[in-house]
């Protein structure tokens, strides 16, 4: 998505429910757009409700890709980068 965070927030936030798959990428987003200029970990404007959405999927037990009566080592991978990148943002860091 293009634009500023106030036209896209409102769509990656709707798919962060709908659509797990778009939680890393959202995350990603998120990460990369934190402006450390205040010492802090501020999203830009527009991302109403970032840090709280990143805390709660650090708190969940239960993972979002959790499949009943089944699994796979690749979902691991896939969840420890969203989680790392939840960190990243809410400490204000950039990705890598």
């Amino acid at each position: 998505m293009t634009g500023g965070p106030g036209l896209s927030w409102p769509v990656l936030r709707a798919a962060w429910d709908s659509l797990p798959s778009t939680r890393i990428p959202t995350a990603e987003r998120l990460t990369g757009g934190a402006d450390t200029s205040n010492g802090g970990g501020a999203f830009p404007a527009g991302a109403r409700g970032a840090a709280g959405l990143l805390r709660s999927e650090l708190v969940h037990v239960r993972r979002h890709n959790a499949i009943d009566g089944g699994y796979g080592s690749h979902d691991i991978v896939r969840d420890e980068r969203l989680l790392a990148l939840c960190r990243q943002a809410l400490n204000g860091r950039t990705s890598s």
